[in-house]
């Protein structure tokens, strides 16, 4: 009879989130069934600014929300992308530090999402451990991001991100459309040294460049790239 009681009032959004959905103290699991409001957002739709104050933590369950910092020139580096079933590092440690977002965050596409309020966020961290653990695993998650982002821009040549971006990003499509200023701002670079190197791969026949977005031609190739590098 409990299953079939904790069925019924469990909102269908937590099955993108098994280890919310399957917490069993009833603190945690009020927290999480207590969240019935769907937040909608279009592509392009800015989720925080930098200096904004912290409300709430936020939970994908549909899209993709890129998060990023920008310099003081305007330039723009990408950290990490918050997908369906994550949750935002920088929304936790903002939180928990009780200081403001700083970096910004834009939805690449339709995003649908559900905040938990600031209360019982602090109320779930202390009470239940069940939702105290999936918070501190989401957040140890996007921290080891972060840690391999700054690997990359300390001791990875450019050619090789660049590399391993194309091969990420082209996992399931031959075809990658993002442009070259795109590329630069995930990568932390700028537009012109990344059309230099795209340049040198397309002379080698590993790709084409195409307006607004990059063709893989030989696969092999770019992966034999990033492969000699770490060996």
């Amino acid at each position: 009879m409990d299953d079939i009681n904790k069925s019924k009032s469990t909102p269908p959004w937590l099955d993108v989130f098994p280890r919310l959905r399957d917490i069993e103290d009833p603190i945690g699991r009020g927290i999480c069934e207590s969240v019935k409001d769907i937040i909608t957002l279009e592509p392009g739709s800015t989720v925080f600014r930098e200096g904004d104050p912290c409300e709430a933590y936020l939970l994908c369950i549909e899209g993709s929300i890129r998060v990023y910092k920008t310099s003081p020139d305007g330039r723009e580096l990408m950290l990490y992308r918050v997908h369906a079933g994550q949750s935002c590092a920088l929304t936790t440690g903002c939180l928990l530090s009780e200081k403001p977002y700083p970096a910004s965050s834009v939805t690449e596409i339709s995003v649908r999402a559900v905040a938990i309020s600031r209360q019982d966020f602090f109320r779930g961290m202390t009470e239940s451990a069940g939702f105290s653990n999936f918070v501190l695993n989401g957040y140890g998650d996007q921290l080891l991001n972060l840690i391999s982002l700054v690997r990359g821009l300390a001791f990875d040549r450019l050619d090789i991100r660049i590399a391993e971006c194309l091969l990420a990003e082209s996992e399931s499509e031959q075809e990658i459309f993002k442009t070259h200023a795109g590329l630069a701002a995930e990568l932390g670079s700028v537009r012109e040294v990344i059309s230099r190197e795209l340049k040198h791969m397309k002379d080698k026949g590993w790709i084409d460049v195409k307006r607004g977005s990059i063709l893989i031609l030989d696969r092999n190739a770019l992966s034999q790239l990033v492969l000699s590098h770490f060996a």
